[in-house]
C-alpha cells in the first residue's frame, strides 16, 4: 500500500509545568482552528509570561490518521504526569476548554477510573481464526485489519467505514466468515471463554446457534381461515339448508369433501344434491368432528358423472393437390400428406413437384397445388 502523505503536525503547548494541550495543525501547517483557540490569535496569550509557553512539534501524520496519532500523544503525555487539560475531551469526546477558558478539569479531581483509562490504549483488539477454527493472528485494532486485510477502510461523515464493522456486529458465526477467516473481538472472547482460545470448535458453535434459532423461531397458530359456504337447494330452486363450509357439508351428508367440491363446481351432477358455493367468509378453525363410519350415498342418489359432451369434429384448411394426366384433371386430393400417401412419396417430394409444376422424372407425375379447402381431420 502506498504510504499516505504526512502533511499534518501534532504539536503540544508546553510551559515550565509541562504539556498542557495536544493539538494538530491544518493541512498546510497552520495552527488548528478548533474552538479551544478560536477566540485567540496566539495560543501563548492564554498563559502568563512567567510560564514561558511554547509550541513544540511532536510528530507528523496523515489527514486520515491524525486522531489516532493525537490520541497516542495524549496517552503518552498523561502517563508522564503532564497536566493535560484536553485529555478527558480526547477520551470521552467532551467539549472541554483548558486553563483560562472555563477548563473542564478546573475544580474537579480525576478519579482512579479516569486515570487508568487515560493511561491505557484505546484500541480494541481483533482476533482472526481460519476456517478450521485455529487462531491465526490478534490484531491491535479494527482499523489495522480493515486497512490491511479488507482494504476498504475510509472515513465517511466523521466515522470509520469498513465491511469489518458490519461483520463483527453480527450475532451469527456464519455471517462473520470473510476473507477465508472468522472474526471476533477480544472482549467477546474473554467474556465467553475467560481468555482468547487457541482453537475454536466452529462446527459445534454453528450447531448450537442453529438450535437457538430453531427454539426462538416464532410459532404461528392459525385460529381462523377463509372458506366458502355451501348452499343446498331443493328441486324447485328453494334453499334447503346452508352449510358453513365444505367440511360441515361433507360431515352432514356423510360423504367426502372431494365429492362436495365436485358437486359445488358442477363437474358431477345429482338431482338430490344440488349444491353450490356461497359467499367466502372468515371462519374459525374447526375442531375434528366426531368419528363415524363413512357410508355411501343411497343408490338412487349416488352422484353420477355427467354425460359426455359430443365435440364437433376438428377441421383444417389446406391446399388441395391436383393430379393431371396429359393436362386432364384425374383426381383431387384434400392435402399434400394424403397425396404423398397415395403415391408413396415423401411429403417434401410432393411439395417439390407441385412447386415446380412439372413432372417427376422417376414417377412421371403431374401434380399441382389447388385452392385452400376445409376438410375434417381423420
Amino acid at each position: 500500500m502506498q504510504e499516505l502523505e504526512k502533511s499534518i503536525r501534532i504539536y503540544g503547548v508546553k510551559t515550565i509545568k509541562g504539556f498542557h494541550y495536544i493539538g494538530k495543525t491544518e493541512k498546510m501547517g497552520n495552527l488548528c482552528k478548533s474552538k479551544i483557540c478560536q477566540h485567540k490569535e496566539n495560543i501563548a496569550n492564554l498563559f502568563d509570561s512567567d510560564d514561558k509557553p511554547e509550541l513544540i512539534e511532536l510528530s507528523t501524520t496523515s489527514n486520515d490518521g491524525w486522531y489516532d496519532d493525537k490520541l497516542k500523544e495524549v496517552v503518552k503525555k498523561y502517563a508522564e504526569n503532564n497536566p493535560l487539560e484536553n485529555a478527558q475531551w480526547m477520551l470521552d469526546g467532551k467539549r472541554g476548554y483548558w486553563s483560562g477558558t472555563k477548563g473542564y478539569w478546573i475544580g474537579k479531581v480525576k478519579d482512579k477510573h479516569t486515570i487508568n483509562r487515560l493511561s491505557e490504549s484505546k484500541y480494541k483488539k481483533l482476533c482472526q481464526y481460519d476456517n478450521t477454527g485455529a487462531l491465526t493472528k490478534v490484531w491491535n485494532s479494527y482499523k489495522e485489519a480493515a486497512t490491511i486485510v479488507f482494504k476498504d477502510y475510509k472515513i465517511l461523515k466523521g466515522g470509520a467505514s469498513s465491511d469489518l464493522y458490519r461483520i463483527i456486529g453480527n450475532q451469527y458465526i456464519n455471517k462473520r466468515f470473510k476473507h477465508n477467516s472468522y472474526w471476533f473481538s477480544e472482549k467477546e472472547l474473554i467474556d465467553n471463554f475467560g481468555t482468547i482460545p487457541i482453537k475454536l470448535n466452529i462446527s459445534k458453535i454453528l450447531a448450537n446457534q442453529k438450535e437457538i434459532r430453531k427454539a426462538n423461531k416464532k410459532q404461528y397458530t392459525i385460529t381462523e381461515h377463509k372458506k366458502y359456504s355451501v348452499i343446498h337447494y331443493n328441486q324447485d330452486g328453494s334453499i334447503k339448508t346452508t352449510y358453513a363450509n365444505t367440511f360441515e357439508a361433507a360431515y352432514a351428508l356423510k360423504t367426502t369433501i372431494h365429492i362436495i367440491q365436485k358437486l359445488c363446481r358442477g363437474s358431477v351432477k345429482n338431482n338430490n344434491y344440488l349444491l353450490k358455493y356461497g359467499e367466502k367468509t372468515i371462519q374459525p378453525v374447526y375442531n375434528n368432528y366426531d368419528e363415524y363410519t363413512i357410508e355411501p350415498l343411497v343408490k338412487e342418489s349416488k352422484p353420477i358423472k355427467s354425460a359426455k359432451i359430443i365435440l364437433p369434429k376438428l377441421t383444417r384448411r389446406n391446399h388441395t393437390v391436383l393430379y393431371y394426366e396429359n393436362n386432364i384433371l384425374i383426381k383431387e386430393y384434400p392435402s399434400v400428406r394424403i397425396a404423398a400417401d397415395e403415391f408413396k412419396l415423401r411429403v417434401d417430394e410432393v411439395r417439390y413437384i407441385c412447386a415446380n409444376n412439372r413432372k417427376k422424372s422417376k414417377n412421371t407425375l403431374d401434380l399441382r397445388l389447388g385452392e385452400k379447402k376445409q376438410y375434417i381431420i381423420m
